[in-house]
């Protein structure tokens, strides 16, 4: 487990790498304004993929890893609700095109681009969330480097003949996804065996499961995506650039302990002993502590100096706001490992709504009080939410375990 985690880390990096310097060139060629527009339009379409996937992608993962003979029609599935559901994403991305207030990024061009994105997102999502379930953890790697880098040479050459503007950065973000979308079909190609046919039998099969995974996903997804739009619907753009930048670092930095979970997640599906499930869990979760603790002291103590070398001098506002995000980081890394260990045992539905209760009392809160106290108040609020996020899932977990052993 630790050569695989080792190679996918190590992979994962230089994909972050290849993410970051993108992160640069557009903080640089489109300034706060400009790049607030960006990072609230690619928040708002991950959140309509996350809120549309039905938890799909993690029952996809859970069933091709229980029985691989499922491979096909899970495929077919897949790409069918990625059109069907994305249809219906459009309309409610159309709705808020007429809700929101500042619709700087939900008009003309964008709005078809983002209508365009959500869809073959979703698809993207699905086939890897199969991929996944039969631990082809390197082909998932690879494909992701390969959109990474296509975006980043994008980028590269928009820039360098004067055309990078928020239109063509998101073309190019969609174009990338397209061409990652068909690499993953490729990695499926051998393990179809037959013609993909759907199977509504199937797709019912997994859906409460599914519908479990859905509600404690999209809660966890929406703890920093979601300040980035409230903070440019409540504040303004720039704000909204300056924590971009802070939930992008935050990103890079929660790329470990989302690896080590990815591995863990169909490994723990396999294996029948809870006890032996538990015992991995703890290890993993051990390690990733020490290991988190350490860079994030290690990132946080030089953040003053590297967040302008990086970025320029008109994102020194965004070094407080990375400061709030740490023991958020720290929190929801530990999350990540927890949560394997929920999914793989059921599911219990303490974990999803006791993080649904948790995410909506905070932004509740958050947006009441940040036009008045400001962006930082959006970071601390997203360190607040990881935390009682993780407090939810170790009672989730204490309290399965108590239940099977008193069974026992």
């Amino acid at each position: 487990m630790l050569k695989i985690i080792a190679e996918t880390y190590t992979i994962r990096l230089l994909g972050m790498v290849l993410s970051f310097v993108g992160t640069i060139i557009l903080a640089r060629e489109l300034g706060p304004d400009g790049r607030g527009v960006y990072a609230a339009l690619m928040a708002l379409c991950a959140i309509c993929v996350q809120f549309g996937n039905l938890g799909l992608p993690g029952s996809n993962t859970y069933h091709s890893a229980k029985n691989p003979g499922f491979v096909p029609t899970l495929v077919a599935n897949s790409i069918l609700a990625g059109i069907a559901i994305g249809a219906l994403l459009l309309l409610a991305l159309l709705a808020l095109a007429h809700v929101l207030p500042q619709t700087d990024m939900l008009t003309g061009g964008l709005l078809v681009l983002g209508a365009l994105w959500i869809p073959c997102s979703l698809i993207y999502s699905l086939l890897q969330g199969v991929v996944l379930g039969l631990m082809k953890f390197r082909s998932v790697n690879q494909v992701e480097l390969l959109q990474r880098t296509l975006m980043l040479m994008a980028l590269g050459v928009l820039a360098y003949v004067g055309g990078l503007t928020v239109m063509s950065a998101f073309g190019s973000s969609l174009l990338c996804l397209i061409v990652s979308g068909a690499a993953m079909l490729m990695v499926l190609r051998p393990s179809l065996g037959r013609a993909p046919r759907p199977s509504v039998r199937l797709l019912y099969r997994g859906m409460p499961y599914g519908l479990r995974i859905y509600v404690a996903s999209i809660f966890t997804f929406l703890v920093m995506r979601i300040d980035v739009v409230v903070v440019q619907q409540r504040l303004s753009s720039e704000d909204a650039g300056l924590l971009s930048v802070a939930v992008s670092l935050a990103d890079a930095l929660a790329v470990l302990p989302v690896v080590v979970g990815g591995i863990m997640f169909p490994q723990l599906a396999k294996e029948a002993d809870v006890v032996n499930k538990w015992r991995i869990t703890q290890r993993s979760a051990l390690a990733v502590a020490a290991t988190m603790g350490t860079i994030l002291v290690v990132i946080a103590a030089s953040a003053g100096w590297f967040i302008p070398a990086l970025f320029g001098t008109p994102y020194a506002g965004a070094i407080n706001l990375f400061l709030w995000l740490t023991p958020g980081i720290f929190c929801l890394a530990l999350t990540s490992i927890l949560s394997p260990y929920v999914a793989s045992v059921g599911q219990p539905l303490l974990y999803p709504i006791g993080t649904a209760i948790v995410l909506l009392s905070v932004v509740a809160f958050e947006i009441a009080l940040v036009p008045s106290y400001g962006s930082w108040l959006a970071a601390a609020c997203i360190s607040l939410t990881c935390f009682l996020f993780l407090c939810v899932a170790y009672v989730t977990c204490a309290t399965y375990n108590r239940r099977q052993l008193a069974k026992c």
